[in-house]
């Protein structure tokens, strides 16, 4: 149809005029604009690669495949005379070597860094090397797509930069490759290897564990779990059972149990800093009674996400009022695997050493105990020691979703205007980038702050619709506990306007001294509390509960000086870790025949 056909052929061809003298520049969010010469491929001054582009954002995006697919059906009979008067003579000429190929040498100019968007830069130079005949563009795609998992990914299965969001749109990406060439056959000319009917997919066993990754990595009501850089409203299927999984490489567990309603899941984060990661290492989220009672605030581009990263705004532990650690290859602050074992029909564990995110540390380490009770009756033991620094801060916040209420046996009446220290800055942000803490210190985003003193075992209760959390706690001499309001950021859906309409309640306990050990017992409900007592006899926690019309004892022994424990309950089970043992490891290889050490 020549109505369209032109007007699609004019508007591709008057871009292959105008796409040359575009100007190439640097346009991101709250970042003053600089702009470079039209026919200047990188490098550009003072800029790292993509960061330059004539299209959008990244220079990743400058093979326009939208208008190489208005092209390639053009090609398939439209009359390009019809453009000699309005475009000029071989008009089609012009849009493959002015606007596609063009495009094509802009953005592969840059050298390949293997990150996120580089699986899509793959897929749009197959797909326009498929459409200009040209296979030197689509073998190299491939080659890049074939390095891309060894650089990229982690033995687990995990994209490198540690967050489920950045995971999936890598995955997404990677699909499009494989799209893009299916059905692909080289030209009879080609003398190289030959991908013709090329199964890219079946290459990688590590694309087949991240394809697993990507579905498991949710919590129970689907939610992908916020761990670092992760959306709050990214969605995958939800779960019927919650079982637990190890992901050691990322530095990550969970700990899971439960069907249907009656879904429990414990997260720990013990990553390493890898471009979108938060200063949250040893931080929890725990799931049960159908909500997110402890929660992580995820990622966002408003102008709090300064806090949204700090060690603050997580279910961790400060010190010395200071954001973790950010990092670097030379000095990363992955955390360590102590032990774990999820293979026990009532209890799971997970004990992390998370000490390299900070220097001060020399203990950081938080062991998690979760013991099955019954259908729906899960709780979960949580001791934190920490050694280093002279102040430790323990942080609890509650639901993003709902603000409800918090109630704490101890009294928490007196009201404290600022947390934040006499080093630290109180400005308010104006854009995401604001995240410095001399300026916009974390504790600035705590409200409403009341303060008391701990005794020896107290309880804080959050409530909510349906559901609640009481945490039973156990104070060490001179512990100061504070309540207090913070912003819940999700419910603003990126408005910065509607930041200050939404926040969650939160507890801190401080902690001053060299060393510190804060122990917990998390009690997930739904409408009321089913815990009759929990208690502390000779370093052994001792939880009661009724099941049917028994009362049922768990005895939870932690050993101080290594990960063995024990937990015995009356309800005819027992549990040990085993125990651990500390040495050095030797390999045994074949060689020549023999079998050698090496």
């Amino acid at each position: 149809d020549n109505v369209y056909g032109d007007r699609a052929a004019a508007i591709a061809g008057r871009f292959a005029q105008v796409f040359p003298d575009y100007a190439v520049r640097f346009d991101h969010p709250s970042r003053p604009v600089i702009f470079y010469p039209a026919d200047q491929k990188w490098p550009y001054e003072g800029m790292a690669p993509y960061n330059g582009a004539k299209w959008r954002w990244w220079g990743y995006d400058d093979i326009p495949t939208y208008l190489a697919n208005v092209y390639d059906l053009l090609m398939s009979g439209y009359d390009w005379r019809r453009m000699d008067r309005w475009i000029g003579q071989e008009t089609e000429k012009r849009i493959a070597r002015d606007l596609l190929r063009l495009g094509y040498e802009f953005t592969t100019a840059n050298p390949e860094l293997y990150t996120n968007k580089s699986p899509g830069m793959y897929a749009e130079m197959i797909r326009v090397g498929r459409i200009l005949g040209d296979p030197l563009m689509v073998h190299e795609a491939v080659k890049r797509f074939r390095e891309f998992f060894a650089k990229g990914f982690f033995a687990d299965g995990w994209w490198m930069e540690g967050s489920p969001a950045y995971h999936d749109q890598t995955i997404i990406l990677l699909q499009r490759v494989v799209k893009a060439i299916e059905g692909y056959v080289d030209p009879p000319y080609w003398k190289g290897e030959r991908l013709d009917y090329f199964n890219i997919a079946g290459e990688s066993s590590l694309f087949r564990r991240a394809l697993k990754v990507s579905q498991e990595a949710v919590l129970p009501n689907g939610r992908k779990i916020p761990i670092n850089d992760t959306e709050w409203d990214a969605f995958g299927d939800a779960t019927d059972t919650t079982i637990s999984r190890l992901w050691p490489v990322l530095g990550n567990a969970v700990l899971g149990t439960g069907s249907g309603g009656n879904q429990t899941m414990l997260n720990v984060n013990w990553s390493g800093n890898y471009g979108h990661s938060h200063y949250d290492n040893g931080s929890i989220i725990l799931y049960a009674s159908g909500q997110e009672l402890l929660s992580d605030l995820g990622y966002t581009h408003t102008k709090y996400r300064g806090w949204t990263i700090s060690t603050t705004s997580h279910n961790t532990v400060v010190i010395d009022q200071k954001n973790q650690e950010y990092g670097s290859v030379e000095k990363p602050v992955t955390g360590r695997l102590l032990f774990y074992d999820d293979k026990d029909a009532h209890v799971k564990v997970v004990d992390v050493d998370a000490s390299p995110a900070y220097s001060a540390a020399e203990i950081y380490r938080r062991r998690l105990v979760m013991v099955h009770a019954g259908p729906g009756r899960d709780y979960v033991v949580d001791r934190f020691d920490v050694k280093g620094g002279k102040t430790h801060d323990w942080f609890l916040h509650g639901m993003c979703e709902q603000e409800g209420k918090l109630e704490t046996s101890v009294v928490l009446s007196n009201p404290i205007e600022t947390l934040v220290p006499e080093w630290a800055g109180k400005e308010k942000p104006q854009t995401q980038y604001d995240t410095d803490p001399r300026r916009f210190h974390p504790y600035s985003f705590l409200r409403k702050i009341k303060t008391g003193t701990a005794v020896s075992q107290w309880t804080a209760t959050w409530r909510y619709e349906g559901c609640g959390l009481r945490s039973h706690v156990f104070s060490e001499p001179e512990t100061e506990v504070f309540c207090f309001q913070s912003p819940s950021v999700r419910l603003a859906k990126e408005d910065d306007n509607k930041l200050e309409d939404y926040f969650r309640n939160g507890l801190m306990q401080r902690h001053v001294g060299e060393s510190s050990t804060f122990i917990a017992v998390h009690e997930p409900f739904r409408n009321q509390t089913w815990i009759r007592s929990v208690g502390v006899e000779d370093g052994t926690i001792i939880v009661r509960y009724e099941v049917g019309r028994t009362i049922v004892e768990d005895r939870i022994k932690f050993d101080d000086g290594n990960t063995e424990l024990t937990v015995t309950s009356t309800g005819g089970w027992k549990y040990e870790s085993g125990r651990s043992f500390t040495g050095r490891v030797e390999s045994l290889k074949k060689w020549q025949g023999k079998r050698i050490f090496g």
